[in-house]
């Protein structure tokens, strides 16, 4: 789920600074490119899908997907907690006495 997170940052870099700075910035942040061997097997991978996303060329991103994996983050953090909370707040509610 943390790549999703990491697109839908890139993207909204993106549509604030536009395609190059936001390359640059990742590339700076990770070291060269050319060290990409150096990095575990996996990091290397995510890392070279985020620059490749970037690449001039590349298609830009769907809003509606934008939405869709945001409204999804929020559940996952969300509805756990409410399920959780609010029986919890029910029995406390009903025995407290007033």
């Amino acid at each position: 789920m943390h790549i999703l997170l990491e697109a839908l940052a890139d993207d909204a870099a993106r549509r604030r600074h536009g395609n190059e700075p936001l390359r640059e910035a990742l590339q700076a942040l990770g070291g060269p490119v050319g060290d990409l061997e150096l990095e575990p097997h996996d990091a290397a991978r995510e890392r070279r899908w985020r620059l490749d996303r970037l690449a001039p060329g590349a298609p830009g991103t769907d809003a509606r997907l934008s939405a869709a994996v945001y409204a999804l983050a929020a559940a996952i953090l969300v509805l756990p907690t409410v399920l959780l909370v609010v029986p919890w707040l029910d029995r406390a509610m009903h025995s407290w006495p007033l």
